[in-house]
């Protein structure tokens, strides 16, 4: 992938790549080099506190820069931090995220800056809770993993509350055609339904923050 003037932060590997193959999945070409300019380096920061981290920066010095991070337990609370950051800048965040995602301009000439918080920009959650949504409906496997993993929990599986919905997720995956695909990889082989609303929904932030015309 060539490098870009534009650069869009996650959290991790998973989110990368899921981020990677859905966009592809609705015609964006990673692979072109000749392809729309506009697109993004997608950079993988390790972690929460590095992504905040680097936001701040990023911004003055990208035409684009767009953030991808989970709410974890409490949206308002991560988006106090993200606010916290960037108002170091001197970007003041609305009170709340957008529901279809945040866009909003930066701080270099035309530029612009755009959060998604993971899964919907509603609620608590992780990446993993916005896959959830992307199962395609009805799928037997799908309500056999959740009930399977509950009995799990009775049988001494270890795993935390916070992590159920990726239990749910992983039980699925191994299901699958070839079992235990990394959460990108399944997305490029359509295990999830990549036209769902909630795809949907990023997808056109996605395009809105990158992919209009300017920059």
């Amino acid at each position: 992938m060539r490098d870009s003037a534009h650069r869009l932060f996650v959290e991790g590997t998973d989110d990368q790549w899921t981020i990677i193959n859905l966009t592809k999945r609705h015609g964006i070409d990673w692979d072109d080099k000749k392809g729309p300019k506009e697109l993004p380096l997608v950079q993988n920061t390790g972690g929460i506190d590095q992504l905040l981290e680097t936001a701040p920066v990023a911004i003055k010095s990208y035409a684009r820069v767009g953030v991808v991070l989970d709410a974890d337990s409490s949206l308002q609370g991560r988006w106090s931090e993200m606010s916290k950051k960037i108002s170091s800048i001197g970007i003041s965040l609305p009170k709340e995220p957008e529901p279809n995602g945040t866009i909003m301009p930066g701080i270099l000439p035309d530029s612009l800056f755009g959060i998604w918080v993971m899964p919907d920009n509603r609620g608590a959650g992780i990446l993993e809770d916005f896959l959830s949504r992307l199962v395609p409906t009805g799928d037997q496997c799908w309500n056999f993993s959740i009930g399977a993993t509950d009995q799990a929990r009775l049988h001494g599986a270890s795993f935390k509350d916070t992590a159920l919905v990726k239990a749910r997720i992983h039980a699925w995956l191994a299901w699958q055609e070839a079992p235990g695909r990394p959460l990108g990889a399944a997305i490029d082989a359509a295990y999830f339904n990549h036209n769902g609303p909630e795809a949907q929904a990023f997808v056109g932030w996605f395009r809105r923050l990158f992919l209009k015309a300017g920059n």
